[in-house]
């Protein structure tokens, strides 16, 4: 494994930004690359990953892996979720770890790249798919407009990236894409393919994120059941399932925003490596088997 860095401008020049990266290799070589973005940062160590464990068992015989930390959370240690995502040249820290990934495909003959992560990691994975080709993206309880998250980390995020009442009210528009996915032009890359998950018993993000998806994506009213697998476009598979029983807590609240075990996360990686085409693997059928 080997832990590198790069910088990149941000803030129209004023700061530069430690875009970390950590890459394991595979020594006998693969034509298979596999990159972790993280949702929430578990701690206020920097830089933050996800996946390490997956990464470090599954490189010895399956794929190469590459995990990539938010630059953001470098700004202060309160900030534990930015999406990757900032309003002044947003779109840089996407195209950098873009570029990255597209170096390592050329360097070391990768043919498929797996995208993985859910949560706050979905706005940054979605909006890559505009910056490569090939790509297959495992996504769970999306977020897809941070102004649409809970409110104490959204007033962390503004704060610190300086961002005022003003430009967060532009940012909420609907108008704007700069926060959140212009669903349909992500999507556009038709070599690339999404399985896009989410927990039934999720209420916040199935009204929040879920929600608004569907029905930019369909044109329909969203009208959710437990059961429902649909590819909302011929490359994207939008699927509902309850791969986790929810967690009730004392007060008898019901939280449902639970991501896929590490052990659904290594079938999933082992049919994208063993597969020549994932998707006709990895379909409804194959995560409707996950439900308890």
């Amino acid at each position: 494994m080997i832990e590198y860095s790069k910088d990149i401008t941000w803030k129209n020049g004023e700061k530069k930004l430690p875009l970390f990266f950590r890459f394991f290799e595979k020594k006998a070589g693969s034509n298979a690359l596999v990159v972790y973005l993280h949702g929430a940062a578990g701690s206020s160590m920097f830089p933050y990953y996800n996946g390490m464990s997956i990464a470090k068992k599954y490189s010895k015989h399956a794929a190469h892996f590459l995990l990539v930390s938010d630059p953001l959370l470098s700004l202060a240690d309160e900030l534990r979720v930015a999406w990757y995502t900032s309003p002044y040249q947003e779109e840089a820290i996407i195209i950098n770890i873009a570029s990255e990934i597209n170096n390592i495909v050329s360097k070391r003959g990768v043919e498929k790249i797996l995208f993985v992560g859910g949560s706050a990691a979905s706005i940054p994975l979605i909006k890559i798919g505009r910056y490569v080709k090939n790509s297959y993206f495992f996504i769970w309880n999306p977020q897809t407009d941070l102004t649409k998250y809970y409110v104490g980390h959204i007033s962390r995020w503004a704060s610190n990236l300086k961002v005022d009442e003003t430009l967060l009210a532009d940012l909420s528009s609907k108008e704007s894409t700069r926060t959140s996915v212009n669903f349909k032009e992500c999507f556009e890359e038709k070599s690339n393919y999404y399985s896009i998950l989410q927990m039934f018993k999720d209420d916040f993000h199935l009204k929040n994120h879920a929600k608004p998806f569907y029905e930019a994506m369909t044109g329909k009213p969203a009208l959710f059941h437990p059961k429902l697998s649909e590819l909302v476009l011929p490359n994207v598979l939008f699927h509902i399932g309850s791969w986790e029983r929810p967690i009730i807590t004392k007060d008898g609240l019901v939280k449902g925003h639970i991501p896929p075990r590490s052990n659904r996360h290594a079938e999933v990686i082992l049919a994208f490596v063993k597969h020549n085409d994932p998707k006709r693997v990895l379909t409804a059928k194959f995560f409707r088997k996950w439900d308890v």
